[in-house]
């Protein structure tokens, strides 16, 4: 699941910029809006699964972050 949710983050810091710098309502800007969308709700739902600063029984601060994000 760690594995899964590197990938996610590293293609969201990839194709965000794509996708904010690239010229609105072309195909690679919609194209890569959805992946970068796709992207992050993987990588938030990744995060629930990874255990480290359990704070509230097995959730931490991070999975409060990932709550918002979603």
């Amino acid at each position: 699941m760690t594995v899964v949710h590197i990938i996610c983050g590293v293609c969201a810091l990839i194709i965000g910029p794509v996708a904010l710098y690239s010229k609105a309502r072309r195909a690679l800007h919609r194209a890569a809006g959805y992946l970068w969308v796709f992207s992050m709700i993987l990588l938030t739902g990744t995060s629930f699964f990874i255990e480290g600063l359990e704070v509230f029984g097995r959730f931490g601060p991070i999975h409060l972050l990932s709550a918002l994000a979603l």
